[in-house]
């Protein structure tokens, strides 16, 4: 039994909550390790200021009747005393952190105790500078802090040297002032008793938890076991005051983004809401409400579940009082949430009245709700849920967290970070402070989550008496050595606890039949799979295609879902299987919000370490991969009434699909397999009319060639009616055949067949007119192979049509042709630049000047000026390419001129605005090519501000690309100047964009920017350092990629 008593005293103001939490839970740790020798009786006023009808300082023992005193500071030094609180002079005290340093002070220069340790946080504080009478108030309490600072510990010579430490987080305070304390108790002790001699290892380990084993196992901790959840001090002192920043900002919701195991649940649960509902830790609130919330516990629409989670009992059961049911409340969320804010602050209201009168307060304290939304990615992989309904929740929970009421934490795995593009207001709501990335642990943090959690339990762990190892070391280097095992980690130590012996002592023989903590999880699944009979063990496959799926935006990854149990266990052998891994924990059981009983892995870690289940994925991977895919395009077919234009798209998901059902038929539910077939029927008779098209363009096209050639050049000029219907039919078959065929696979030979024949029918023709056509059909056609990427093929088409252009321009008083020649030489450019030759580009490009400078006298139209603009931007673009950013950025100003001129002029249209973006983009562009980021952003921000405008007639898809190119580029300064997160914003945005545009599967142009807006987001994400997100965009980037390859066919694209 201890033989005396240590009273501690802290002391603070109450803007360093979260630091008086750790010093009480310090404080509980010291205890129970100086058990046997000191009782240590922590004096904490917290709750006091609350719940008090007289001044607190009266209620407790002063700092001077203390043996330590710890006094903690930041960025006030508190509120002034009433007149009763003053010195022997008559002058009164700033604070009651004055009154009780000088009570300690003093106390310690007549008697030399208590002990006085000062402790400083240096971090910056934030305040809001919406509330100016707040903001002064909070500089003026700086300004008296930093008068008592200067005066106690700022004179070096002054006689007084109290023990004064700076920390700049939270983590480091509860380290600084375990080491001190424990410092300072020790030199309390008994001389023989300061090395925990042989008294103190012969003593029973004094105990604090008594709710079984002090480890989760493959579980995630919870609230209820935040005593025994370690190691974690630094990410929740980060993620609060991401919260707290949020919230003053007025969207009180923080994502905390972290890899598969890394112990994001835990965190949330056991760490950051413990801490953020103590009273005193938020200055201002002092009652919180809490629910949880994770998608696969709704078993319907993710809205009624979020409602049940509102109306629980830890969080506003007062709403059912006011009849407000869950039902009502769904009802609310799905359709005005706004309207469901109201009934929530009453209930908030309702429930602080009821603590005022219980605890006899004089006012009711500030009342919020805090909600933790789970695992937020299952709203992505739960098969049911639809993007409208994702989109329901996702604005309900704006809603909630911008009403100043309730403070939202959402977790999400890395891998799914680019799926928050999905949902813009997703992406709007973690902007700003709204994104926390979770950090690998550091070796001390893992050294803690080992040792605490088994000294709060009363455990030991052996000591090797031969080499004097102990199992604990043992156990943190295995764990440091890899980032990614703590779900390992955590279920070796309950193996351990399970084995342990009677004295509480964790054993090197239990760790060694575990086969170390690499082999601890393994092992323990196969053991308990060799123990069932064969017909049980024949279930396994079954078993795990119900559990797991795959990724969709990386297929490397599995990921557990959690499903109903009685459509698992559907014969004796499947149930069998599933109880014997329930028995053994690695699977668990828990009832969904209907109370239907759900079963899930305990932890995706089973997933990647079990290699049986490693085997089964690697011959299952494409199939679970394929399931997914058809099933998520299933649903979006179903939600869009089963329009046509949503079914599988010829090539490689249709034939994936196609092998799929006719090899596992008996894996799919009827909805995969009507969709497949479904899709099937509409693409064979989707071919079957290409054919009949291009057959019949073909030999229509061929019948009228064959009729031409009948005629005699004679008969061509004495029947100018069938000449001017020859004429037609060309034109028809050089433009609005070409416009339908060019995206049908198998028509790049059509084209170049009609074209040529083209070209010699109108050579046949011979007239005035006919040339003319001849010219503009060879340009086009040059168009055409440009867009298929043929240089070659558009250089000779090109060059001809100029030859014909400056034929037909030798009069030099026809002003058109003149324009024509001038097109003609812009589209040799065209075709030069973009082979790489940007030098032999400008001269066509000037040469085309040239002449539309004097076209422009004669012809005095939009379209002149339109080409004027565009021949000086393509200047630029030659100049930029050649390096000369001073010519280009000329040559874009005075494009800039003609498009601002346009722009303004009486008449003018989308076009005409578009234009004027695409001027100021290029403006940009040189800009920044000329280490000029804040003139680049400029630019950039007026071509975005007409596109916003644009984009708001949702056909201009156009406007839409534009958009998105322009977020990409201002995300490429943001990612230049070292502002990871102000880049992943915009790359946000682009992708947000882009997935829209690419729904249209069959638009290639659209994969095309999908896939260049994934690579960005992989970029920034790695340059953030979350490997595995930027893997995942890598990964869809690269898997668009081969797609547009495989789809590509003829067109030699890809």
């Amino acid at each position: 039994m201890p033989t005396r008593t240590l009273r501690i005293f802290i002391s603070s103001p109450g803007d360093v909550g979260q630091e008086r939490l750790l010093a009480t839970r310090v404080l509980d740790r010291l205890r129970g390790e100086f058990a046997c020798y000191v009782e240590l009786e922590p004096i904490l006023w917290e709750h006091e200021p609350l719940r008090a009808t007289g001044h607190f300082q009266e209620q407790i023992i002063p700092p001077s009747q203390c043996d330590i005193v710890v006094c903690i500071l930041w960025s006030r030094l508190g509120t002034r005393l009433p007149p009763s609180f003053h010195r022997e002079d008559g002058s009164l005290f700033a604070s009651g952190t004055e009154w009780e340093f000088e009570d300690a002070y003093r106390s310690f220069r007549e008697r030399g105790k208590p002990d006085l340790m000062v402790y400083r946080k240096t971090a910056e504080p934030h305040a809001s500078i919406s509330d100016e009478a707040a903001l002064l108030q909070r500089l003026d309490q700086k300004k008296a802090l930093d008068v008592f600072i200067d005066r106690w510990f700022g004179n070096p010579q002054e006689a007084f040297r109290a023990a004064f430490h700076a920390f700049e987080a939270p983590d480091q305070f509860e380290t600084l002032l375990e080491t001190h304390l424990r410092r300072l108790i020790r030199d309390r002790l008994p001389e023989h008793l300061e090395d925990g001699g042989d008294a103190a290892a012969a003593s029973p380990v004094p105990i604090s938890w008594h709710k079984g084993s002090p480890f989760r196992g493959l579980e995630a901790f919870d609230y209820e076991h935040a005593p025994v959840f370690f190691g974690r001090t630094r990410a929740i002192a980060g993620i609060k005051e991401a919260l707290l920043r949020q919230a003053r900002g007025g969207c009180a919701f923080v994502m905390v983004f972290g890899m598969s195991g890394c112990g994001k649940s835990s965190l949330v649960r056991a760490g950051v809401l413990p801490t953020l509902t103590q009273p005193g830790v938020v200055e201002g609130i002092g009652l919180w409400r809490w629910g949880v919330f994770r998608p696969t516990d709704a078993t319907g629409d993710l809205c009624a579940g979020l409602a049940g989670a509102l109306l629980g009992e830890k969080a506003l059961p007062e709403l059912k009082d006011a009849g407000m049911g869950p039902d009502e409340l769904a009802l609310l969320l799905q359709q005005a949430p706004e309207r469901a804010v109201l009934p929530l602050e009453k209930a908030l209201e309702r429930a602080a009245a009821a603590v005022a009168r219980k605890e006899g307060l004089s006012t009711p304290p500030q009342a919020r709700l805090a909600l933790i939304i789970d695992q937020l990615e299952e709203m992505f992989t739960r098969e049911r849920v639809t993007p409208p309904e994702r989109e329901r929740f996702v604005h309900a929970l704006s809603t909630l967290a911008r009403s100043g009421l309730v403070w939202i934490l959402a977790t999400m795995r890395s891998d799914f970070y680019p799926r928050c593009a999905d949902i813009p207001e997703l992406a709007a709501l973690k902007e700003g402070a709204g994104q926390y990335d979770v950090l690998p642990s550091t070796f001390a943090e893992v050294g803690q989550m080992i040792r605490n959690p088994a000294r709060a339990a009363g455990l030991r762990f052996e000591v090797n008496p031969e080499t004097g190892e102990r199992l604990d070391d043992v156990l943190h280097e295995a764990a440091a050595r890899d980032p990614e095992a703590l779900p390992l980690l955590s279920f070796t130590l309950d193996e351990l606890f399970q084995q342990r012996t009677e004295n509480g002592v964790l054993t090197f023989a239990a760790y060694e039949r575990l086969g170390g903590m690499e082999g601890a999880l393994a092992r323990r699944a196969e053991e308990v799979f060799a123990a069932l009979p064969p017909a049980v063990e024949a279930a396994l496959p079954f078993v795990l295609r119900g559990l797991v799926t795959t990724n969709q935006k990386n297929d490397d990854v599995a990921v557990a879902r959690r499903v109903p149990l009685g459509g698992l266990a559907t014969t004796p052998e499947r149930e069998a299987l599933v109880r014997a891994f329930i028995d053994a924990r690695l699977l668990v059981t828990d009832r969904a919000d209907d109370g239907q009983p759900v079963v899930r892995v305990a932890h995706e870690a089973l997933l990647r370490q079990w290699p049986r289940v490693r085997h089964w994925l690697d011959e299952d991977r494409e199939f679970l991969r394929t399931r997914e895919r058809v099933l998520m395009a299933a649903e979006r077919w179903r939600e869009e009434a089963q329009r046509p234009e949503f079914l599988l798209p010829e090539g490689k998901p249709l034939a994936s699909a196609e092998d799929m059902l006719l090899r596992r038929r008996d894996d799919l539910d009827r909805q995969a397999i009507t969709f497949i077939e479904a899709s099937r029927r509409a693409v064979s008779g989707a071919r079957q009319r290409r054919r009949i098209v291009i057959s019949g363009v073909v030999s229509a096209f061929f019948v009228v060639a064959a009729g031409f050639g009948l005629f005699s050049y004679a008969q061509w000029q004495a029947a100018d009616l069938q000449k001017k219907t020859a004429l037609t039919a060309v034109q028809r078959l050089t433009y609005d055949i070409p416009a339908r065929l060019i995206d049908l696979p198998g028509s790049r030979p059509v084209l170049r067949r009609i074209f040529e024949e083209n070209i010699a029918l109108l050579d046949r023709i011979g007239d005035a007119r006919a040339k003319s056509e001849q010219r503009t059909n060879l340009r086009y056609m040059g168009d055409i192979w440009l867009l298929l990427g043929d240089t070659t093929k558009a250089g000779e088409a090109y060059r001809r049509s100029l030859a014909l252009a400056q034929d037909i321009a030798r009069n030099g008083s026809d002003a058109r042709a003149q324009w024509e020649l001038a097109v003609a030489h812009s589209k040799i450019g065209d075709v030069r630049l973009q082979a790489g030759d940007p030098q032999g580009a400008l001269a066509e490009y000037e040469k085309s000047l040239g002449i539309l400078n004097g076209v422009a006298r004669h012809i005095r139209n939009v379209r002149v000026q339109r080409d004027l603009g565009a021949t000086y931007q393509k200047i630029g673009d030659s100049r930029l390419a050649l390096n000369d950013a001073p010519g280009a950025l000329e040559a874009y100003r005075k494009d800039l001129e003609v498009a601002q001129r346009l722009a303004a002029g009486e008449g003018a249209d989308a076009g005409a605005r578009r234009d004027l973006s695409v001027s100021h983009g290029k403006i940009g562009d040189v800009r920044r090519a000329m280490s000029d980021p804040r003139g680049a952003l400029e630019a950039y921000r007026q071509s975005q501000a007409i596109l916003l405008d644009l984009v708001r007639d949702k056909r201009n898809v156009v406007a839409q690309r534009d958009l998105s190119a322009c977020y990409l580029n201002v995300g490429d300064i943001r990612l230049e100047q070292g502002d990871i997160a102000g880049a992943r914003t915009e790359y946000d945005k682009s992708l947000a964009l882009c997935r829209r545009l690419a729904r249209d599967r069959t638009n290639a142009r659209a994969q095309r920017d999908l896939l260049v807006s994934y690579t960005k987001v992989g970029d920034v994400r790695l340059a953030s350092g979350d490997a595995r997100g930027a893997v995942a965009a890598y990964a869809e980037s690269l898997t668009l990629a081969r797609e547009l390859a495989d789809e590509a066919g003829d067109s030699g694209a890809w």
